[in-house]
């Protein structure tokens, strides 16, 4: 249920609620008109790319930066796959071998 909430109300629904409500009362008045088009330029705008990267800023600046963070010790290979052999193991793909000796080289 708290996650149909926050869906509902994290961007761009209000944009889209503000549409709704233009769209209902887009009959009646000139105001169903302006919250339509305030609705449509808003979901534009906060569709740009730009717009998002200005709202990430405050992300970036909680991240610590390369020089406080340890040297990097392991790295994670997706595998390519497995397969149960005749005998009932468990062996990797070629895909994931090839994988594997690519991981090392990094």
């Amino acid at each position: 249920m708290r996650e149909t909430v926050i869906e509902l109300a994290t961007l761009p629904m209000p944009f889209l609620y503000v549409m709704l409500a233009g769209l209902i009362a887009y009959r009646w008045s000139a105001w169903g008109r302006r919250l339509l088009v305030a609705g449509a330029v808003l979901l534009l705008v906060f569709s740009l790319q730009g717009v998002g990267k200005i709202l990430a800023v405050p992300l970036y600046a909680s991240v610590p930066g390369p020089e406080g963070r340890p040297a990097a010790v392991l790295a994670v290979v997706p595998t390519g796959g497995i397969y149960r052999d005749a005998l009932g193991r468990w062996r990797s793909d070629p895909h994931s071998l090839r994988r594997l000796l690519l991981g090392r080289r990094v």
